[in-house]
């Protein structure tokens, strides 16, 4: 049982793991693509707005699945806090691009 209950915790510690690296991956992504000139455009001839709420629905829908399936674990603090931080980066970011 021992076995199983260890293999159960590095599941558990390798999945909050992959999601926070997610999560940090696309609010670097985002913050990349912002700081491109508009009038560039990306892959498929999409525009920076276009990728910019590609990535900000992803890390929505992250912080939102984190909510639901991990409200009393640890990983919840950490992508609150990664939100958070994320947060006030777009906040400034708007402020200063209007």
């Amino acid at each position: 049982m021992a076995d199983k209950d260890s293999l159960n915790q590095s599941i558990s510690e390798d999945r909050e793991a992959y999601i926070l690296e997610v999560l940090s991956r696309k609010i670097a992504e985002l913050k990349d693509v912002a700081s491109k000139n508009p009038r560039d455009e990306q892959q498929h001839h999409h525009g920076t707005d276009f990728q910019r709420g590609m990535s900000a629905g992803f890390i929505s829908g992250i912080g939102f699945a984190t909510r639901i399936l991990d409200t009393e674990g640890s990983t919840y603090a950490k992508v609150l806090t990664l939100l958070e931080e994320y947060n006030i980066w777009a906040q400034e970011f708007n402020r200063s691009h209007k």
